[in-house]
């Protein structure tokens, strides 16, 4: 008999104990699915920067070129327009962009450029500044002010000019991404001149214009 009730007592205390611990892992496993249903929630939060830090980059130009010639003398008017053509040009490319999106950012670059008309080779440096706006993680759109300054031989007798750029972009990633630009830059300089007797000004104006290809990468 006693043998009897020392078993029940042992299986009621048995019992016992195991419907005070049922609760605790019922609310375990509900808490558990909430918990990753958070962090699941917060990893996939959008980010909502496009591309932001350092730019390298390779670009393809595609010019023509502009050579606008006029002397503007009492008794002596002369004015001329030739197209030399350009044969090739590659450039190098270094700056920074910060494109948020659906809000406004700016590109800002350093290129180098080797441009050739003719037989001839010149160098060219270009600081361009833009206002850019990136519709979806992919695509913005930039416009902005260039300063263009010829570095090679000869360069001091050309002054700098200022020009403009219109584009747009696309980024393959972050990391990656794809410009087409349309360039307009300027170069002028001041030369003596002379003509039956008359001495003055000869007026030169260079302007290279055309589209540019662009490969960047943003670190």
């Amino acid at each position: 008999m006693r043998s009897l009730l020392f078993a029940m007592f042992c299986f009621t205390l048995s019992f016992s104990h195991a419907q005070n611990k049922m609760p605790v892992q019922k609310n375990t496993i509900k808490a558990n699915p909430i918990l990753q249903k958070n962090q699941f929630f917060t990893s996939e939060q959008p980010d909502r920067l496009l591309t932001k830090g350092i730019r390298l980059g390779f670009s393809k130009p595609y010019y023509s070129t502009s050579v606008d010639f006029s002397v503007n003398s009492p008794g002596l008017v002369v004015q001329n327009t030739e197209d030399p053509g350009v044969d090739y040009s590659n450039g190098l490319k270094l700056g920074y962009a910060q494109l948020p999106v659906k809000a406004i950012g700016y590109i800002a670059d350093f290129d180098f450029l080797e441009v050739s008309i003719g037989d001839k080779s010149a160098n060219l440096v270009r600081l361009a500044g833009n206002v850019a706006f990136a519709f979806t993680p992919q695509f913005n759109v930039h416009a902005g002010f260039n300063r263009t300054d010829l570095v090679s031989k000869g360069a001091s007798k050309w002054d700098a000019g200022t020009g403009t750029q219109i584009g747009v972009g696309y980024q393959f990633t972050r990391q990656m991404g794809f410009e087409f630009n349309y360039t307009v830059m300027n170069l002028s300089q001041e030369t003596p001149f002379e003509f039956m007797g008359i001495n003055d000004e000869l007026s030169i104006d260079l302007r290279l214009r055309g589209y540019d290809l662009n490969f960047v990468a943003t670190f």
